[in-house]
């Protein structure tokens, strides 16, 4: 087994860290899930922002976050402004 670690050019250590930290990462999303569901309920108009500000995961960067909050379906549709055409004056 040491052979292998040394072929690909890391260590035992290394390997099981990395594979903790992507647990880490997969549990951190699912737990993201069940909050950003129980908040979207609560406060269907809050923001990514906002969100992210509330939340603030640990393992999870602003634009890593906003990536995941869009790519689980969380984003919500922006709002249209209704503004009367403007008139001219002759």
């Amino acid at each position: 087994m040491n052979q292998i670690y040394r072929w690909l050019g890391t260590t035992k250590q290394n390997m099981h860290q990395r594979l903790n930290r992507e647990l880490q990462r997969e549990e951190e999303k699912e737990q993201l899930k069940i909050i950003l569901r129980q908040v979207r309920e609560d406060h269907p108009d809050m923001g990514c922002k906002a969100l992210y500000k509330k939340v603030k995961p640990q393992t999870m960067g602003r634009d890593k976050f906003f990536e995941f909050y869009g790519e689980y379906g969380f984003k919500i549709a922006p709002k249209k402004s209704f503004r009367e055409p403007l008139t001219v004056l002759a």
